[in-house]
C-alpha cells in the first residue's frame, strides 16, 4: 500500500471511531438522564441531537432531502393525530 492509501485508511478509521465515541457519549447521557431529575433534557432531545449532529455532516442536498422527509413524517403524524381527535367529536355531533 502507498502512504496515501494508508493515511486515507487511518483517517477513515479515526472518523468511524469519532462517530462511535459521539454515539456512546449520547447513550451514556441517556442512561444518566434516567437517574437525573426531571429538569434534564428528555430522551427525545438527546436522540434528536444525535441525528442533528450526523445531519450537519452530510452534503447540503442530502440535508435538504432529509429535512423535507422528516417534515413530511411529522406533518403526517400531526394530521393523523388531529383526525383521530376530531373523529369522536364529529360522530357525537351527528347523534
Amino acid at each position: 500500500m502507498t502512504t496515501k492509501k494508508i493515511n486515507l485508511k487511518v483517517c477513515r478509521q479515526k472518523e468511524k471511531l469519532r462517530h462511535s465515541e459521539e454515539h456512546l457519549k449520547l447513550l451514556k447521557q441517556i442512561a444518566a438522564r434516567k437517574a437525573a431529575p426531571q429538569n434534564e433534557p428528555y430522551d427525545e432531545d438527546l436522540f434528536l441531537d444525535l441525528w442533528r449532529r450526523f445531519l450537519k455532516k452530510l452534503p447540503r442536498t442530502e440535508q435538504s432531502k432529509l429535512r423535507t422527509q422528516i417534515t413530511n413524517l411529522i406533518s403526517n403524524a400531526e394530521l393523523k393525530n388531529m383526525e383521530s381527535d376530531a373523529s369522536p367529536a364529529c360522530s357525537t355531533a351527528r347523534e
